[in-house]
């Protein structure tokens, strides 16, 4: 859906690399957004999400969405890996995700090339309409 018109993998799902580093929302997460629809990939750091987004984007099948943790206790965060991923390419719709609400990086997420902002812990319901608010652009 990086043209807001249909999802990448061509079967109207949208493709998300959700980037944490706990393992709990690792596991939670995927199995949440997959039963509203969407087709999501995990990674631990932002070295680990950088790899997959290069393979996905290389083989012609980029993500629609990437949900970034800000603060990532071994490996790169997200401030970090969005700088990268804007460098890979320019296009990338990101969230940035914190518990640390009152974070620069959190209040001002746009200055840092975010295009939303989630606080945790958040619900289902709230991730959902994060997402949604991103992919409609």
């Amino acid at each position: 859906m990086r043209d807001g018109s249909s999802a990448s993998n061509g079967d109207g799902r949208a493709r998300i690399l959700f980037m944490d580093d706990e393992e709990m929302l690792r596991r939670a997460v995927p199995r949440m957004l997959a039963t509203a629809g969407y087709d999501v990939d995990c990674a631990k750091d932002g070295d680990e999400a950088l790899r997959k987004y290069r393979v996905s984007l290389h083989a012609g099948r980029p993500y629609d969405l990437v949900i970034l943790d800000l603060g990532v206790k071994k490996g790169k965060g997200g401030k970090e890996t969005i700088a990268e991923l804007r460098e890979i390419d320019p296009a990338v719709r990101a969230i940035v995700s914190s518990g640390r609400l009152a974070d620069s990086n959190m209040v001002s997420f746009e200055q840092f090339g975010f295009a939303g902002a989630i606080g945790k812990p958040y619900t289902g319901s709230e991730l959902r309409s994060a997402i949604e608010r991103v992919l409609a652009g």
